[in-house]
């Protein structure tokens, strides 16, 4: 358990997304024990921190981002039982911290972004200056990943927490006599009037920032929803191939246009409830 707790934190640290499925997985399955489990993560935290391994952004991201939200899910479970509350829950710990840490360190993600991304210009400068339109793209897409990691790192870092707590739920729910009935999963209505929230603050100038990034929070929700119908109508079509299953999900995740087509199949389940629909209610 301790060596699973330490890997957890050395994954955490490097990779956050599988860091967050395995340290909830393996949590979860040492819930009797959660206590000495997070003990052990927090301690390979701090020992990476004083190794000079860590700057003190990553390690609160290590300790809070990923530590403290995924003991929260695992608190949650463990009292209720229930997959869906245990991740809204964990969510809003989530995106909480993600605010408070933009706040307090916007500068200095700024600067550490401007000065990794001056290493990158200057690797294209070195290298493709002879090619003036493929230099030209890669300098755009430099300046674009420099606006997703200042302005939209909330967004960003909150949508990538939601889906690795989605997972490692399902990851759970299979290896659990306690199944998620993930094809009747339902986002409550009042979703709708946080979504209508960022879209108008979107569309204000002085508060696009804001409203984008409550845009991309959001979002994960709506696709967890939007794979929920999927599941609701061809569950069983894909039990007997485990192969097109496998190929759905890759292809899910190689294809943005299908994740934002499932992405709006969950937002007007909302209003049109599809389920209902097709048992005739």
């Amino acid at each position: 358990m301790i060596f699973l707790a330490i890997t957890a934190a050395i994954i955490a640290a490097i990779f956050p997304f599988a860091g967050m499925i395995f340290t909830i997985y393996f949590g979860a399955k040492f819930q009797s024990k959660i206590y000495v489990f997070f003990s052990a993560f927090i301690g390979t935290a701090i020992a990476l921190y004083f190794s000079q391994i860590l700057d003190p952004i990553r390690i609160l991201d290590l300790i809070i981002g990923i530590g403290l939200v995924s003991f929260v899910f695992i608190r949650s479970f463990i009292s209720s039982y229930n997959y869906l509350y245990s991740l809204m829950k964990s969510s809003l710990i989530a995106i909480f911290y993600a605010i408070i840490r933009q706040i307090l360190f916007f500068e200095t993600i700024k600067q550490t972004a401007e000065t990794v991304l001056k290493e990158y210009n200057a690797f294209i400068t070195d290298n493709f200056s002879g090619n003036l339109e493929q230099s030209e793209i890669m300098r755009t897409a430099v300046e674009s990943t420099k606006l997703f990691l200042t302005k939209y790192y909330v967004g960003l870092w909150s949508s990538v927490i939601i889906l690795a707590i989605f997972v490692a739920a399902l990851l759970i729910s299979y290896r659990s006599n306690i199944k998620w009935k993930t094809k009747y999963i339902r986002l409550p209505f009042a979703t709708v009037y946080i979504l209508i929230l960022a879209l108008i603050l979107s569309l204000i100038p002085n508060a696009q920032e804001y409203g984008l990034n409550g845009l991309i929070i959001i979002a994960p929700f709506f696709l967890i929803q939007g794979t929920s119908i999927l599941t609701y109508f061809w569950s069983d079509f894909f039990k007997q191939s485990k192969f097109l299953s496998l190929v759905l999900v890759a292809f899910l995740l190689i294809n943005p246009y299908l994740m934002i087509l499932i992405t709006l199949i969950g937002l007007f389940d909302i209003w049109f409830n599809f389920r209902k629909i097709n048992n005739g209610g």
